[in-house]
């Protein structure tokens, strides 16, 4: 065997310095490349769903999912502003992706391996949901048992529909799947008689509720069909992208870790966790592989706050929807919400 000749320090620094640098080929991504140069992030999003992405008297869209857009904006162009949003229907998302038409997919969309394969790069998972229903509270099904012969509305082109259809057909149930193109159209049809109930993810349901004439009439199931990863999607062969993406999520997962909000950024110099430190930048980190400033995260959180402002702003209890954090809180607090250490 040949002795391993020593790794020289001067080796080591090279190494590093081509790492590093935001303009090698390491740092290659055409779609942050041309999202700098357009200088917005094109991001989809839902038509119009509360709590998600709704769109204000003022024509200003707010929302979990448009936070989430405004988020990357910020992280990798400097401004939260910076975002074009443009409503996607439940069918037009992978067409939307494989054209070029949105740098990012942040839509109530389901993490599946399929759609992984044909659509772009997923991840990190942002709202664990899971399929149930919204029926009238005389109504006292509590299962999919329980609504055998019954009218179902649901979206087409969803994984909502598929899993209320295998899953018909597995107990023996008969139910009239009606498919509709649009939300406003379910809600149309379930309010005329035209169906007995909605099924779609619990977080949709939910937001449908809240702006129903009577939302003391209506109930959401506890039961669920399905568990449903909501994530948002990068398009296919830019695996650069997708890093900077994952990582500016998780950013705001650290964040509320770290016990970080918009508010705090300002003093953060005074921070002397080294973790804390390395995240909003305040000593030299990783980001410069991605040619992004290491104070990206900070810069972020100042404009939109961490992932629990983005909840609490959107969909916490003081919210119309009314919701709880459940499976989406912290992994510390019982929750399933988790990021990679950040080094």
């Amino acid at each position: 065997m040949h002795p391993r000749r020593p790794f020289s320090l001067s080796a080591a620094a090279l190494v590093l310095a081509c790492v590093a640098l935001p303009g090698s080929a390491a740092a290659a991504s055409p779609v942050l490349d041309d999202v700098r140069e357009r200088g917005i992030l094109r991001c989809g999003i839902h038509p119009g769903l509360p709590g998600f992405s709704a769109e204000g008297a003022d024509g200003r869209r707010t929302g979990f999912d448009v936070d989430i857009c405004r988020a990357v904006a910020a992280a990798v162009l400097g401004d939260a502003e910076k975002v074009e949003l443009i409503p996607l229907d439940a069918a037009e998302r992978e067409a939307a992706l494989a054209e070029g038409r949105i740098d990012l997919l942040s839509r109530n969309t389901t993490w599946t391996f399929s759609r992984e394969l044909a659509w772009g790069a997923f991840g990190p998972v942002v709202f664990q949901d899971g399929q149930a229903f919204l029926l009238p509270v005389a109504d006292p099904a509590t299962t999919l048992i329980d609504l055998d012969d019954h009218r179902v509305c649901v979206l087409d082109a969803t994984t909502s529909r598929e899993t209320l259809e295998r899953s018909a057909f597995a107990a023996g149930l008969t139910i009239e799947v009606i498919a509709l193109a649009d939300i406003a159209s379910e809600v149309e049809t379930y309010l005329a008689g035209g169906c007995d109930a909605i099924t779609s993810d619990r977080s949709q349901l939910a937001a449908i509720r809240s702006e129903l004439p009577d939302p003391g009439a209506h109930r959401v199931t506890d039961a669920i069909l399905s568990r449903e990863p909501l994530a948002p999607v990068v398009p296919l062969g830019d695996e650069r992208w997708a890093t900077v993406v994952r990582w500016a999520i998780h950013g705001l997962i650290l964040a509320e870790a770290a016990g970080i909000g918009a508010a705090d950024i300002a003093d953060a110099a005074a921070i002397a966790d080294p973790q804390t430190r390395l995240l909003l930048g305040l000593e030299p980190g990783p980001a410069g592989a991605a040619g992004l400033p290491d104070d990206w995260i900070a810069r972020m959180i100042a404009q939109v706050g961490s992932y629990a402002e983005i909840w609490d702003r959107n969909l916490g209890p003081e919210t119309p929807l009314g919701l709880e954090r459940g499976i989406n809180a912290l992994w510390t607090e019982g929750g399933l919400l988790d990021a990679p250490p950040y080094r």
